[in-house]
Protein backbone atom coordinates (compact mmCIF):
# COMPACT_ATOMS: atom_id res chain seq x y z
CA UNK A 1 0.00 0.00 0.00
CA UNK A 2 1.43 3.52 -0.62
CA UNK A 3 -0.37 6.03 1.69
CA UNK A 4 0.12 9.87 1.21
CA UNK A 5 -2.00 12.80 1.07
CA UNK A 6 -2.04 16.02 -0.86
CA UNK A 7 0.37 18.63 0.24
CA UNK A 8 -2.64 21.14 1.05
CA UNK A 9 -3.72 18.86 3.42
CA UNK A 10 -1.15 19.10 5.82
CA UNK A 11 -3.70 21.86 6.76
CA UNK A 12 -6.03 19.82 8.87
CA UNK A 13 -3.64 18.70 10.99
CA UNK A 14 -2.91 22.43 11.87
CA UNK A 15 -6.82 23.34 11.90
CA UNK A 16 -6.48 20.10 14.17
CA UNK A 17 -3.74 21.85 16.62
CA UNK A 18 -1.72 19.01 15.95
CA UNK A 19 1.86 20.26 17.39
CA UNK A 20 3.65 17.08 17.31
CA UNK A 21 3.76 14.24 14.46
CA UNK A 22 5.92 10.93 14.35
CA UNK A 23 7.60 10.45 11.24
CA UNK A 24 9.14 7.17 12.19
CA UNK A 25 6.90 4.43 10.51
CA UNK A 26 6.94 1.99 7.73
CA UNK A 27 5.23 4.19 5.22
CA UNK A 28 7.05 7.25 5.21
CA UNK A 29 9.30 6.31 2.40
CA UNK A 30 6.37 5.37 0.41
CA UNK A 31 7.30 7.99 -2.43
CA UNK A 32 10.25 7.47 -1.89
CA UNK A 33 13.71 9.90 -0.31
CA UNK A 34 12.27 12.82 -2.24
CA UNK A 35 8.86 12.46 -0.99
CA UNK A 36 10.09 11.93 2.38
CA UNK A 37 12.38 14.81 2.49
CA UNK A 38 9.55 16.72 0.67
CA UNK A 39 7.13 16.01 3.89
CA UNK A 40 10.01 17.14 6.25
CA UNK A 41 10.21 20.47 4.49
CA UNK A 42 6.27 21.00 4.81
CA UNK A 43 6.40 20.58 8.28
CA UNK A 44 8.31 22.70 8.88
CA UNK A 45 7.33 25.52 6.77
CA UNK A 46 3.87 24.57 8.15
CA UNK A 47 5.56 24.55 12.13
CA UNK A 48 4.84 21.36 13.03
CA UNK A 49 7.54 19.83 15.12
CA UNK A 50 8.05 16.06 13.89
CA UNK A 51 10.63 13.11 14.65
CA UNK A 52 11.82 9.80 14.20
CA UNK A 53 13.07 10.85 10.88
CA UNK A 54 15.51 12.88 9.09
CA UNK A 55 17.98 13.32 6.74
CA UNK A 56 20.64 10.94 8.74
CA UNK A 57 20.44 9.07 11.82
CA UNK A 58 21.56 12.48 14.22
CA UNK A 59 18.03 14.14 13.06
CA UNK A 60 15.94 11.11 13.14
CA UNK A 61 17.02 10.31 16.19
CA UNK A 62 16.59 13.82 17.68
CA UNK A 63 13.68 15.17 19.94
CA UNK A 64 11.29 17.53 19.78
CA UNK A 65 10.46 19.16 23.04
CA UNK A 66 7.45 21.26 24.23
CA UNK A 67 7.45 23.14 27.21
CA UNK A 68 4.68 22.81 29.58
CA UNK A 69 3.58 24.38 32.53
CA UNK A 70 7.49 24.59 32.95
CA UNK A 71 8.40 21.18 32.48
CA UNK A 72 10.23 20.28 29.50
CA UNK A 73 8.72 17.04 27.75
CA UNK A 74 10.91 15.73 25.36
CA UNK A 75 9.08 13.50 22.39
CA UNK A 76 11.22 10.59 21.02
CA UNK A 77 9.86 8.41 17.85
CA UNK A 78 11.28 4.86 17.20
CA UNK A 79 10.43 2.29 14.70
CA UNK A 80 10.05 -1.35 14.74
CA UNK A 81 13.20 -2.77 12.80
CA UNK A 82 11.13 -6.73 13.05
CA UNK A 83 10.03 -7.36 9.59
CA UNK A 84 6.91 -9.76 10.48
CA UNK A 85 5.52 -6.45 12.49
CA UNK A 86 6.02 -3.68 9.99
CA UNK A 87 7.85 -5.11 6.94
CA UNK A 88 10.23 -3.04 5.02
CA UNK A 89 11.31 -0.11 6.15
CA UNK A 90 14.04 2.58 5.00
CA UNK A 91 16.62 2.97 8.42
CA UNK A 92 18.57 6.42 8.92
CA UNK A 93 22.66 5.84 9.03
CA UNK A 94 24.76 8.47 9.91
CA UNK A 95 24.97 9.69 6.13
CA UNK A 96 21.59 8.66 4.74
CA UNK A 97 18.28 9.89 5.28
CA UNK A 98 15.70 7.15 7.04
CA UNK A 99 13.41 6.57 10.26
CA UNK A 100 14.64 6.03 13.06
CA UNK A 101 15.08 2.29 14.26
CA UNK A 102 14.35 0.53 17.32
CA UNK A 103 17.51 -1.53 18.33
CA UNK A 104 17.42 -2.31 21.64
CA UNK A 105 20.57 -0.95 22.97
CA UNK A 106 19.96 1.92 20.97
CA UNK A 107 16.57 2.76 22.16
CA UNK A 108 17.77 2.43 25.49
CA UNK A 109 21.56 4.91 25.27
CA UNK A 110 18.88 7.19 23.08
CA UNK A 111 16.15 7.45 26.57
CA UNK A 112 19.00 7.66 28.95
CA UNK A 113 20.58 10.31 27.43
CA UNK A 114 17.46 12.44 27.01
CA UNK A 115 16.11 11.81 30.68
CA UNK A 116 19.20 13.67 32.02
CA UNK A 117 18.14 16.20 30.16
CA UNK A 118 14.79 16.56 30.37
CA UNK A 119 11.52 16.63 32.76
CA UNK A 120 9.80 13.77 30.82
CA UNK A 121 10.36 11.42 27.87
CA UNK A 122 7.06 10.38 25.83
CA UNK A 123 8.39 8.22 23.07
CA UNK A 124 6.08 7.10 20.15
CA UNK A 125 6.52 3.56 18.97
CA UNK A 126 6.00 2.25 15.77
CA UNK A 127 6.14 -1.49 16.44
CA UNK A 128 3.71 -4.58 16.61
CA UNK A 129 1.31 -6.88 14.30
CA UNK A 130 -1.54 -5.31 12.42
CA UNK A 131 -4.75 -5.85 13.09
CA UNK A 132 -4.33 -7.40 16.18
CA UNK A 133 -6.12 -6.31 19.86
CA UNK A 134 -3.24 -7.98 21.47
CA UNK A 135 0.51 -7.09 22.13
CA UNK A 136 3.26 -9.79 21.29
CA UNK A 137 6.09 -10.64 23.81
CA UNK A 138 8.75 -8.80 21.89
CA UNK A 139 6.56 -5.50 22.34
CA UNK A 140 6.18 -5.99 25.92
CA UNK A 141 9.74 -6.46 26.57
CA UNK A 142 10.61 -3.80 24.71
CA UNK A 143 8.39 -0.90 26.56
CA UNK A 144 9.71 -2.11 29.26
CA UNK A 145 13.21 -1.68 28.85
CA UNK A 146 11.81 1.94 27.23
CA UNK A 147 10.58 2.43 30.63
CA UNK A 148 13.63 0.68 32.70
CA UNK A 149 15.56 3.39 30.61
CA UNK A 150 13.55 6.58 31.79
CA UNK A 151 10.50 6.92 29.34
CA UNK A 152 7.31 7.91 31.12
CA UNK A 153 5.00 7.22 28.53
CA UNK A 154 4.99 4.92 25.46
CA UNK A 155 2.92 5.28 23.01
CA UNK A 156 2.45 2.74 19.82
CA UNK A 157 0.67 2.58 17.10
CA UNK A 158 0.80 0.35 14.04
CA UNK A 159 -1.85 -2.50 14.61
CA UNK A 160 -4.69 -0.06 13.24
CA UNK A 161 -6.71 -1.58 17.03
CA UNK A 162 -6.94 0.09 20.69
CA UNK A 163 -4.60 -2.29 22.37
CA UNK A 164 -4.21 -2.33 25.77
CA UNK A 165 -2.93 0.32 28.37
CA UNK A 166 -0.97 -0.70 31.15
CA UNK A 167 0.23 1.95 34.35
CA UNK A 168 3.13 0.71 35.89
CA UNK A 169 5.36 2.30 38.61
CA UNK A 170 7.65 3.82 36.33
CA UNK A 171 4.99 4.93 33.46
CA UNK A 172 2.77 3.83 31.12
CA UNK A 173 2.21 1.82 27.79
CA UNK A 174 -0.60 2.18 25.60
CA UNK A 175 0.50 -0.45 23.33
CA UNK A 176 -1.83 0.97 20.48
CA UNK A 177 -3.88 3.26 20.08
CA UNK A 178 -5.81 2.70 17.13
CA UNK A 179 -6.42 4.63 14.24
CA UNK A 180 -6.76 8.80 14.15
CA UNK A 181 -6.16 9.72 10.84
Amino acid sequence: NVIYAKDADLRRLKELQVEVVSLANNHFFDLGVEGALHTIELLDKEGIMHCGAGRNLKEAGAPVVIDIQGKKVAFLAFCDTDYNHVCMCTYATEQTPGINPMYEAYVEKEIKKYALLYDYIVVLAHWGAEHTFNTDVSIYEMSKLMLRAGANAVLGSHPHRVQPVVNMRKGSIAYSMGNFL
